[in-house]
């Protein structure tokens, strides 16, 4: 079945009840632009934060090719695994826990952040994570506008975090003609897209 004849990301999202529909925050339309050309290969996705498990759900309907495995994690929610769903429970901020999630995953095509919105569990689970998306894969952290809530953003806002990211790749990731510097630390990030409320990071191939 062609893409063409598919039910589009957001039509799945307003199927399965995720806030990440037209009806709410609309990352839908975020993801599927970036995300289409993945629709038919085997993908590997790790999403943290999943509560009733309806991400997930809209996840699996979307991507087709029957070797994509999905993963979720969460520390107080647990949706049953079925089919190709696989759901840890544990902090993701805890590196003992996410060692023991991507030991069993694997490398990850797409790792998303929609957990607790909490600046001191997001930055150590992305520097964590990182490092295990492959070439060419994504990161994304959702629901910025958190960072403007006192009681997510003690220590820091992570949408500063990442603005920090785009300043460094931009004053020290690059020299005068353009080519990036190895050594650099955010080396590895192709590009960074921010969109209302999400910001998505792509890794260099």
């Amino acid at each position: 079945m062609s893409s063409s004849t598919l039910p589009s990301l957001d039509t799945l999202a307003l199927e399965t009840s995720t806030d990440r529909s037209s009806r709410y925050h609309y990352y839908t339309n975020t993801y599927e632009e970036v995300f289409k050309h993945l629709r038919h290969k085997p993908v590997t996705l790790l999403e943290q934060g999943i509560l009733a498990g309806d991400g997930l759900r809209m996840w699996d309907k979307y991507f087709t090719h029957h070797h994509t495995r999905i993963y979720g994690l969460d520390f107080e929610a647990r949706f049953p695994d079925f089919g190709r769903i696989k759901t840890f429970l544990g902090n993701q901020k805890d590196k003992d826990f996410l060692e023991k999630v991507i030991a069993h995953s694997g490398p990850l095509d797409i790792c998303i952040d929609d957990a607790g919105h909490f600046y001191g569990d997001q930055v150590p689970a992305f520097e964590f994570l990182w490092e295990f998306v492959k070439p060419g894969g994504y990161y994304t952290c959702e629901d910025l506008h958190t960072s403007w809530h006192p009681q997510h953003s003690e220590g820091g806002r992570i949408i500063d975090f990442f603005t920090d990211i785009v300043k460094d790749v931009q004053d020290h990731g690059e020299t005068w003609h353009g080519k990036p510097i190895e050594t650099d630390k955010w080396y590895s990030i192709d590009w960074i897209l921010f969109r209302k409320g999400l910001v998505i990071l792509k890794k260099r191939k």
